[in-house]
């Protein structure tokens, strides 16, 4: 009886260890998910979005606008984005990271806006949510694998 309540004892040791360790290991790769999607928003303003969505985007990709139809593979969202987004600036700002409890899938919220130059004296900026569903590549990076945006105020859209 005795070696039985010392099994035990040692049995319900490791579960806790090992289960504070995965949720230590989880919050910290959630804080690695954090850095890459600022990292994102960062390539975002210095490259410009076409490029920065070809290089943290999945090749099955999905884009979800709001308001508007589903866009996959990476191929051809980066086809959209590149003409006419040069004059647009996107940027982000990541509020949030959680990753699954098997450490290869996540996402990250936060808020976004997007301003461009109407003409010669106007300059427009639309604001919004977003969130990124992200998953590790074959090379253990965080890719981003749908994008949902929605502004939030639909109704001012130019």
């Amino acid at each position: 009886m005795k070696r039985f309540l010392v099994n035990s004892a040692l049995i319900l040791i490791l579960i806790l260890l090992f289960g504070c360790d995965q949720a230590m290991d989880q919050q910290v790769e959630s804080m690695k998910l954090l850095k890459a999607d600022w990292s994102f928003s960062k390539m975002s303003l210095e490259e410009g979005a076409a490029e920065a969505f070809k290089y943290y985007l999945m090749e099955d990709a999905k884009l979800l606008p709001a308001g508007g139809d589903p866009i996959a593979g990476i191929e051809t969202i980066y086809e959209i984005m590149k003409p006419g987004y040069e004059q647009i600036v996107l940027r982000w700002e990541p509020k949030e990271a959680n990753v699954s409890n098997g450490g290869d899938l996540g996402y990250t919220w936060g808020e976004y806006t997007m301003t461009f130059q109407a003409d010669t004296d106007s300059q427009y900026s639309l604001t919004g949510k977003y969130v990124n569903i992200w998953r590790k590549n074959e090379s253990g990076e965080w890719r981003v694998i749908i994008d949902i945006g929605n502004m939030h105020n639909p109704e001012e859209e130019i």
